[in-house]
Protein backbone atom coordinates (compact mmCIF):
# COMPACT_ATOMS: atom_id res chain seq x y z
CA UNK A 1 0.00 0.00 0.00
CA UNK A 2 1.30 2.86 -0.74
CA UNK A 3 1.80 6.02 2.11
CA UNK A 4 -0.96 8.19 0.52
CA UNK A 5 -3.51 5.30 0.87
CA UNK A 6 -1.96 4.14 4.28
CA UNK A 7 -2.41 8.18 5.69
CA UNK A 8 -6.03 8.20 3.83
CA UNK A 9 -6.68 5.10 5.76
CA UNK A 10 -5.38 6.55 9.18
CA UNK A 11 -7.29 9.57 8.73
CA UNK A 12 -10.41 7.92 7.53
CA UNK A 13 -10.50 5.99 11.12
CA UNK A 14 -9.46 8.55 12.96
CA UNK A 15 -12.68 10.39 11.76
CA UNK A 16 -14.68 7.59 12.23
CA UNK A 17 -13.58 7.21 15.99
CA UNK A 18 -13.67 11.29 16.96
CA UNK A 19 -17.75 11.26 17.74
CA UNK A 20 -17.80 8.67 19.95
CA UNK A 21 -14.45 9.70 21.60
CA UNK A 22 -16.00 12.83 22.24
CA UNK A 23 -19.74 11.85 23.18
CA UNK A 24 -17.75 9.96 26.17
CA UNK A 25 -15.36 13.03 27.34
CA UNK A 26 -18.94 15.13 27.17
CA UNK A 27 -20.36 12.42 29.60
CA UNK A 28 -17.53 12.96 31.79
CA UNK A 29 -18.00 16.15 32.38
CA UNK A 30 -21.54 16.08 32.47
CA UNK A 31 -21.13 13.75 35.90
CA UNK A 32 -18.76 15.75 37.06
CA UNK A 33 -20.45 19.20 36.88
CA UNK A 34 -23.68 17.28 38.68
CA UNK A 35 -21.88 16.20 41.24
CA UNK A 36 -20.64 19.60 41.65
CA UNK A 37 -24.18 21.19 41.69
CA UNK A 38 -25.29 18.07 44.19
CA UNK A 39 -22.45 19.14 46.67
CA UNK A 40 -22.88 22.70 46.28
CA UNK A 41 -26.76 22.00 47.38
CA UNK A 42 -25.76 20.43 49.92
CA UNK A 43 -23.13 22.93 51.67
CA UNK A 44 -26.10 25.39 51.13
CA UNK A 45 -28.89 23.65 52.89
CA UNK A 46 -26.07 22.80 55.36
CA UNK A 47 -25.59 26.47 55.85
CA UNK A 48 -29.29 27.30 56.05
CA UNK A 49 -29.78 24.95 58.69
CA UNK A 50 -26.47 26.00 60.92
CA UNK A 51 -28.09 29.43 60.15
CA UNK A 52 -31.50 29.15 61.22
CA UNK A 53 -29.98 27.13 64.50
CA UNK A 54 -28.52 30.13 65.03
CA UNK A 55 -31.49 32.27 64.66
CA UNK A 56 -33.39 29.84 67.01
CA UNK A 57 -30.79 29.77 69.65
CA UNK A 58 -30.86 33.57 69.43
CA UNK A 59 -34.75 33.73 69.41
CA UNK A 60 -34.43 31.77 72.54
CA UNK A 61 -31.86 33.82 74.31
CA UNK A 62 -33.37 36.92 73.68
CA UNK A 63 -37.07 35.21 75.42
CA UNK A 64 -35.23 34.25 78.23
CA UNK A 65 -33.65 37.68 78.42
CA UNK A 66 -37.34 39.15 78.60
CA UNK A 67 -38.48 36.99 80.51
CA UNK A 68 -35.85 37.36 83.46
CA UNK A 69 -35.96 41.23 82.91
CA UNK A 70 -40.18 41.57 83.15
CA UNK A 71 -39.25 38.97 86.31
CA UNK A 72 -37.33 42.01 87.83
CA UNK A 73 -39.87 44.17 87.13
CA UNK A 74 -42.10 43.03 88.85
CA UNK A 75 -40.10 42.15 91.75
CA UNK A 76 -39.16 45.76 91.57
CA UNK A 77 -42.78 46.74 91.49
CA UNK A 78 -43.57 44.45 94.67
CA UNK A 79 -41.37 46.99 96.25
CA UNK A 80 -42.83 49.85 95.43
CA UNK A 81 -45.92 51.76 96.64
CA UNK A 82 -49.01 50.54 94.36
CA UNK A 83 -50.58 54.13 94.81
CA UNK A 84 -48.62 57.50 95.73
CA UNK A 85 -51.41 59.85 97.21
CA UNK A 86 -51.01 62.92 99.32
CA UNK A 87 -54.08 64.56 100.21
CA UNK A 88 -55.16 67.43 101.45
CA UNK A 89 -56.90 66.34 104.15
CA UNK A 90 -53.75 65.33 105.81
CA UNK A 91 -52.08 68.81 105.99
CA UNK A 92 -55.37 69.90 107.31
CA UNK A 93 -55.59 67.66 109.88
CA UNK A 94 -51.59 68.69 110.48
CA UNK A 95 -51.80 72.28 110.73
CA UNK A 96 -54.77 72.06 112.92
CA UNK A 97 -53.10 69.84 115.42
CA UNK A 98 -49.60 71.10 115.48
CA UNK A 99 -49.31 74.77 114.50
CA UNK A 100 -45.66 74.35 113.40
CA UNK A 101 -46.26 73.66 109.30
CA UNK A 102 -45.25 70.15 107.99
CA UNK A 103 -42.16 70.19 106.34
CA UNK A 104 -42.39 70.12 103.21
CA UNK A 105 -40.59 67.91 100.50
CA UNK A 106 -36.98 69.12 98.57
CA UNK A 107 -38.64 69.91 94.54
CA UNK A 108 -35.48 67.44 93.57
CA UNK A 109 -36.16 64.95 95.58
CA UNK A 110 -40.23 64.57 94.43
CA UNK A 111 -39.20 64.64 90.93
CA UNK A 112 -36.57 61.94 91.68
CA UNK A 113 -39.04 59.50 93.56
CA UNK A 114 -41.60 60.36 91.01
CA UNK A 115 -39.53 59.40 88.42
CA UNK A 116 -38.31 56.15 89.82
CA UNK A 117 -41.64 54.93 90.07
CA UNK A 118 -42.96 56.29 86.86
CA UNK A 119 -39.84 54.30 84.63
CA UNK A 120 -40.42 51.44 86.87
CA UNK A 121 -43.97 51.03 86.22
CA UNK A 122 -43.88 52.38 82.23
CA UNK A 123 -41.31 49.81 82.00
CA UNK A 124 -44.01 47.10 83.76
CA UNK A 125 -46.66 48.42 80.36
CA UNK A 126 -49.27 50.05 83.03
CA UNK A 127 -50.44 53.71 82.62
CA UNK A 128 -49.03 56.12 84.98
CA UNK A 129 -50.97 59.22 85.79
CA UNK A 130 -48.17 62.33 85.70
CA UNK A 131 -48.27 65.62 87.73
CA UNK A 132 -46.17 68.50 86.43
CA UNK A 133 -42.90 69.36 88.32
CA UNK A 134 -42.50 72.15 90.81
CA UNK A 135 -40.39 74.93 90.81
CA UNK A 136 -37.51 74.61 92.98
CA UNK A 137 -38.67 77.64 95.02
CA UNK A 138 -42.41 76.09 95.50
CA UNK A 139 -43.61 73.98 97.99
CA UNK A 140 -44.91 70.61 96.36
CA UNK A 141 -48.70 70.49 96.02
CA UNK A 142 -49.85 68.26 97.90
CA UNK A 143 -53.32 67.33 96.45
CA UNK A 144 -51.00 65.97 93.03
CA UNK A 145 -50.58 61.98 92.75
CA UNK A 146 -48.99 60.03 90.88
CA UNK A 147 -50.97 56.80 90.25
CA UNK A 148 -51.23 53.38 89.18
CA UNK A 149 -54.75 52.50 87.76
CA UNK A 150 -54.00 49.08 86.47
CA UNK A 151 -53.86 46.33 88.94
CA UNK A 152 -50.64 43.75 89.34
CA UNK A 153 -51.98 40.17 88.79
CA UNK A 154 -52.41 38.69 92.50
CA UNK A 155 -51.50 35.32 93.05
CA UNK A 156 -54.50 33.31 94.21
CA UNK A 157 -53.39 29.33 95.05
CA UNK A 158 -50.59 28.37 97.58
CA UNK A 159 -48.97 25.42 99.33
CA UNK A 160 -46.90 24.84 101.94
CA UNK A 161 -45.47 21.53 102.24
CA UNK A 162 -43.20 19.88 104.55
CA UNK A 163 -42.96 18.47 107.84
CA UNK A 164 -46.18 17.26 110.28
CA UNK A 165 -46.49 16.75 113.91
CA UNK A 166 -50.21 15.13 115.00
CA UNK A 167 -51.53 14.27 118.46
CA UNK A 168 -55.10 13.00 119.71
CA UNK A 169 -54.63 14.54 122.90
CA UNK A 170 -57.24 12.63 124.94
CA UNK A 171 -58.79 13.56 127.56
CA UNK A 172 -61.90 12.25 130.09
CA UNK A 173 -63.00 8.78 129.36
CA UNK A 174 -66.41 7.37 130.25
CA UNK A 175 -66.80 3.45 129.84
CA UNK A 176 -69.80 1.27 129.83
CA UNK A 177 -67.90 -2.28 130.79
CA UNK A 178 -70.13 -5.62 129.96
CA UNK A 179 -69.61 -6.99 133.01
CA UNK A 180 -69.22 -4.46 135.75
CA UNK A 181 -66.11 -5.16 137.54
CA UNK A 182 -66.16 -2.21 139.78
CA UNK A 183 -61.79 -2.79 139.62
CA UNK A 184 -61.80 -3.17 136.49
CA UNK A 185 -63.96 -0.01 136.18
CA UNK A 186 -61.17 2.17 137.37
CA UNK A 187 -59.06 1.64 134.12
CA UNK A 188 -59.00 3.66 130.80
CA UNK A 189 -57.90 3.66 127.48
CA UNK A 190 -55.08 5.32 125.92
CA UNK A 191 -54.41 6.11 122.47
CA UNK A 192 -51.24 6.18 120.65
CA UNK A 193 -50.68 7.20 117.28
CA UNK A 194 -48.42 5.94 113.67
CA UNK A 195 -48.19 8.44 111.39
CA UNK A 196 -45.88 9.45 108.14
CA UNK A 197 -44.74 13.17 109.02
CA UNK A 198 -45.11 14.74 105.76
CA UNK A 199 -48.55 16.95 104.53
CA UNK A 200 -48.89 20.05 102.76
CA UNK A 201 -51.27 22.93 103.61
CA UNK A 202 -53.29 24.01 100.16
CA UNK A 203 -54.61 27.43 100.39
CA UNK A 204 -56.94 29.60 98.24
CA UNK A 205 -56.87 33.50 98.98
CA UNK A 206 -60.72 35.18 98.54
CA UNK A 207 -60.87 38.24 96.34
CA UNK A 208 -61.93 40.38 99.44
CA UNK A 209 -59.82 42.32 101.98
CA UNK A 210 -57.05 42.52 99.69
CA UNK A 211 -56.56 38.88 99.28
CA UNK A 212 -55.66 39.12 103.12
CA UNK A 213 -58.40 36.09 103.87
CA UNK A 214 -57.62 32.26 102.48
CA UNK A 215 -59.27 29.61 102.85
CA UNK A 216 -56.86 26.62 103.55
CA UNK A 217 -57.09 22.57 104.15
CA UNK A 218 -54.74 20.21 104.90
CA UNK A 219 -53.57 17.34 102.39
CA UNK A 220 -51.33 14.62 103.80
CA UNK A 221 -51.68 10.88 104.86
CA UNK A 222 -54.02 8.90 107.11
CA UNK A 223 -52.79 8.38 111.29
CA UNK A 224 -52.88 4.98 112.57
CA UNK A 225 -53.93 5.11 116.05
CA UNK A 226 -53.51 1.95 118.35
CA UNK A 227 -55.99 1.77 121.41
CA UNK A 228 -54.70 0.30 124.84
CA UNK A 229 -56.17 -0.33 128.39
CA UNK A 230 -54.11 1.13 131.26
CA UNK A 231 -54.37 0.32 135.21
CA UNK A 232 -57.03 -2.31 136.46
CA UNK A 233 -58.44 -3.02 132.82
CA UNK A 234 -55.16 -4.44 131.70
CA UNK A 235 -54.16 -5.93 134.82
CA UNK A 236 -57.14 -7.28 136.35
CA UNK A 237 -60.16 -9.39 135.35
CA UNK A 238 -63.38 -8.39 134.29
CA UNK A 239 -65.08 -10.68 136.27
CA UNK A 240 -63.27 -12.97 138.41
CA UNK A 241 -66.02 -14.08 140.25
CA UNK A 242 -69.82 -14.72 139.01
CA UNK A 243 -72.44 -15.29 141.72
CA UNK A 244 -69.48 -16.20 143.97
CA UNK A 245 -68.46 -18.93 141.35
CA UNK A 246 -64.95 -18.10 140.13
CA UNK A 247 -64.71 -18.03 136.20
CA UNK A 248 -60.89 -17.96 135.25
CA UNK A 249 -61.47 -14.91 132.89
CA UNK A 250 -58.01 -13.49 132.43
CA UNK A 251 -57.11 -10.15 132.39
CA UNK A 252 -57.62 -7.99 128.81
CA UNK A 253 -53.97 -6.90 128.48
CA UNK A 254 -52.94 -3.75 127.34
CA UNK A 255 -53.46 -3.89 123.64
CA UNK A 256 -57.17 -3.83 122.35
CA UNK A 257 -57.54 -2.78 118.66
CA UNK A 258 -56.53 0.01 116.31
CA UNK A 259 -58.00 1.95 113.26
CA UNK A 260 -57.07 4.21 110.54
CA UNK A 261 -58.06 7.62 111.58
CA UNK A 262 -58.43 10.85 109.23
CA UNK A 263 -59.48 14.48 110.11
CA UNK A 264 -61.16 16.62 107.15
CA UNK A 265 -59.82 20.24 108.60
CA UNK A 266 -60.93 23.85 106.52
CA UNK A 267 -59.82 26.90 108.14
CA UNK A 268 -60.53 30.82 107.35
CA UNK A 269 -56.93 32.29 107.91
CA UNK A 270 -56.24 35.96 108.12
CA UNK A 271 -53.25 37.07 107.45
CA UNK A 272 -52.26 40.17 109.89
CA UNK A 273 -50.02 42.95 108.98
CA UNK A 274 -46.46 41.98 108.70
CA UNK A 275 -44.20 42.85 111.02
CA UNK A 276 -40.85 43.30 109.46
CA UNK A 277 -40.13 39.81 107.06
CA UNK A 278 -42.73 38.29 108.90
CA UNK A 279 -46.25 37.57 108.21
CA UNK A 280 -48.42 36.75 111.19
CA UNK A 281 -51.97 34.90 110.69
CA UNK A 282 -54.46 33.80 112.37
CA UNK A 283 -57.59 31.12 111.56
CA UNK A 284 -60.63 29.29 112.79
CA UNK A 285 -62.38 26.64 110.73
CA UNK A 286 -63.87 23.01 111.40
CA UNK A 287 -62.77 19.43 111.59
CA UNK A 288 -64.17 16.57 110.81
CA UNK A 289 -62.93 13.44 112.56
CA UNK A 290 -64.04 9.79 111.05
CA UNK A 291 -62.07 6.26 111.50
CA UNK A 292 -61.78 3.31 109.26
CA UNK A 293 -60.22 -0.05 109.45
CA UNK A 294 -61.23 -0.22 112.95
CA UNK A 295 -60.52 -4.27 114.54
CA UNK A 296 -60.09 -5.68 117.40
CA UNK A 297 -56.27 -7.30 118.43
CA UNK A 298 -57.23 -8.07 122.07
CA UNK A 299 -56.21 -12.23 122.31
CA UNK A 300 -58.51 -12.62 125.18
CA UNK A 301 -61.16 -10.92 123.48
CA UNK A 302 -61.00 -13.27 119.95
CA UNK A 303 -60.35 -15.73 121.69
CA UNK A 304 -63.70 -17.29 122.12
CA UNK A 305 -65.76 -14.72 119.21
CA UNK A 306 -65.73 -12.10 116.55
CA UNK A 307 -66.38 -8.51 118.11
CA UNK A 308 -66.51 -5.72 116.19
CA UNK A 309 -65.08 -2.25 116.66
CA UNK A 310 -66.79 1.12 115.65
CA UNK A 311 -66.37 4.60 115.74
CA UNK A 312 -68.61 7.34 115.21
CA UNK A 313 -67.82 10.63 113.45
CA UNK A 314 -67.16 13.78 115.64
CA UNK A 315 -66.83 17.46 114.72
CA UNK A 316 -64.81 20.19 116.59
CA UNK A 317 -64.32 23.82 116.18
CA UNK A 318 -60.12 24.60 114.81
CA UNK A 319 -58.21 27.36 116.28
CA UNK A 320 -55.33 28.13 114.04
CA UNK A 321 -51.93 30.07 114.55
CA UNK A 322 -48.83 31.22 112.20
CA UNK A 323 -45.94 32.81 110.52
CA UNK A 324 -45.09 32.97 107.37
CA UNK A 325 -42.02 35.39 105.26
CA UNK A 326 -40.81 35.58 101.84
CA UNK A 327 -37.22 33.53 101.16
CA UNK A 328 -37.06 34.24 97.48
CA UNK A 329 -39.59 36.00 94.62
CA UNK A 330 -43.06 34.13 95.49
CA UNK A 331 -41.46 31.17 97.65
CA UNK A 332 -42.58 31.50 101.14
CA UNK A 333 -41.71 29.30 104.34
CA UNK A 334 -44.44 28.76 106.77
CA UNK A 335 -45.13 27.83 110.34
CA UNK A 336 -48.23 26.40 111.32
CA UNK A 337 -50.47 25.21 114.61
CA UNK A 338 -53.96 24.20 114.78
CA UNK A 339 -55.57 23.29 117.94
CA UNK A 340 -59.28 21.28 118.12
CA UNK A 341 -61.64 22.24 120.83
CA UNK A 342 -64.98 20.51 121.61
CA UNK A 343 -64.54 17.12 120.05
CA UNK A 344 -66.21 14.04 121.88
CA UNK A 345 -65.78 10.91 119.86
CA UNK A 346 -67.73 7.73 120.58
CA UNK A 347 -66.52 4.09 120.14
CA UNK A 348 -68.58 0.56 120.68
CA UNK A 349 -67.49 -2.65 121.08
CA UNK A 350 -70.09 -5.66 119.95
CA UNK A 351 -70.60 -9.22 119.76
CA UNK A 352 -68.19 -9.57 123.34
CA UNK A 353 -67.37 -13.24 123.73
CA UNK A 354 -65.16 -13.67 127.00
CA UNK A 355 -63.04 -16.90 127.36
CA UNK A 356 -64.36 -18.85 131.23
CA UNK A 357 -62.49 -22.10 131.38
CA UNK A 358 -63.98 -22.70 135.07
CA UNK A 359 -67.33 -22.39 133.97
CA UNK A 360 -69.25 -25.51 132.45
CA UNK A 361 -70.08 -23.06 129.28
CA UNK A 362 -66.72 -22.34 128.70
CA UNK A 363 -67.23 -18.38 128.17
CA UNK A 364 -69.93 -15.74 128.58
CA UNK A 365 -72.02 -13.68 125.99
CA UNK A 366 -71.05 -10.16 127.33
CA UNK A 367 -72.58 -8.06 124.72
CA UNK A 368 -71.50 -4.86 124.25
CA UNK A 369 -69.17 -2.38 125.70
CA UNK A 370 -69.11 1.74 124.81
CA UNK A 371 -66.74 4.39 125.67
CA UNK A 372 -66.70 8.09 125.10
CA UNK A 373 -63.66 10.25 125.09
CA UNK A 374 -62.85 13.59 125.02
CA UNK A 375 -60.32 14.79 122.38
CA UNK A 376 -58.48 18.21 121.31
CA UNK A 377 -55.97 17.19 118.70
CA UNK A 378 -53.31 19.12 118.20
CA UNK A 379 -51.44 19.74 114.49
CA UNK A 380 -48.27 21.47 113.86
CA UNK A 381 -46.61 22.24 110.23
CA UNK A 382 -43.71 23.56 109.19
CA UNK A 383 -42.72 23.39 105.43
CA UNK A 384 -42.29 25.62 102.33
CA UNK A 385 -43.88 26.55 98.99
CA UNK A 386 -45.03 28.51 96.28
CA UNK A 387 -47.82 31.09 95.63
CA UNK A 388 -49.25 30.62 91.88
Amino acid sequence: MSPYARMLLIASLLWFAAPPVAEAQSSVQAATRSKAKARAKAKARAKAKARARVKAKRAKAAREQRDREAQEREDQLDETDEVIVVDDRDDERDHKSDATPRTQLRSDEWVEAAATRTQLRAKAGVEVATTARPSSDASVDTSTSVQRPAKRKQRTLYFRAGYMYQRANPGNVDMDLPLGNAAASDGGFEMVDEQIPIAAIVGYALPVLNRRLSLETIIGFPLKTHFRATGALATESLAPMISGVPTGIPALGAEIGDASVAGLILTAAYRLPDVGPVTPMVGTGGMLFFAYDERITNRVLNAAGEPTLTIEPAVGLVLQAGAEARVWRNVFARVDAKYVVGMTVESRIDHITIPAPLLPAGAIDAGSATARAEVAPLVIQAGIGADF
